[in-house]
């Protein structure tokens, strides 16, 4: 699910940056550092929307640097999985105890407890085959699955998913 929440982040410039148009390159330095990053218990910033007016803090200069440190509030788009949310994902790798899957920048397991119990795996392909309609998961498949859990630490976003429920599994093969 994509959310839009209000940020705080320090940005550190050298001296060389100062002048006319600081608030300017305060930004472009904020959207290079923060955006793509996952953030503990906040998820994963999309897109840096806007930074209100006054969201740039006076610089400070740091006496063992001399950089100058701005604390920038900014309001973002965040991309973090729900509990029990249903999205698509696609394959990475695919073992004997499941697979993983890539969503976006999450990646997601999902145990060979959570795969309908009509599909086997065939370990010489590393595939998981549907017994009754022949449908196969491999590597690079695209898959609908729901999010059982999900995690956001500092720099990872990871979850647990299932394929076990209707209307979920194989969507495209490639």
């Amino acid at each position: 699910m994509f959310f839009r929440a209000t940020l705080h982040h320090t940005i550190q410039l050298h001296p060389q940056f100062l002048g006319k148009g600081i608030v300017d390159t305060v930004i472009q330095e904020l959207e290079k550092e923060v955006e793509g990053e996952n953030i503990a218990g906040v998820g994963c910033i999309v897109a840096v929307i806007t930074v209100p007016p006054g969201g740039v803090s006076m610089g400070r200069v740091d006496a063992l640097t001399g950089f100058v440190k701005f604390r920038v509030t900014y309001i973002a788009v965040v991309f973090r999985p729900l509990q029990m949310e249903v999205l698509d994902a696609k394959v990475q790798s695919v073992s004997e105890f499941g697979f993983f899957a890539q969503l976006g920048p999450i990646e997601v397991f999902v145990a060979d407890a959570h795969i309908p119990d009509d599909m086997d795996f065939i370990s010489d392909k590393m595939i998981w085959r549907n017994r009754e309609t022949g449908d196969e998961l491999a590597a690079d498949s695209i898959v609908r699955l729901r999010v059982l859990r999900a995690k956001t630490d500092v720099g990872r976003t990871s979850a647990v998913g299932t394929i076990a429920d209707a209307c979920l599994g194989v969507i495209a093969a490639e």
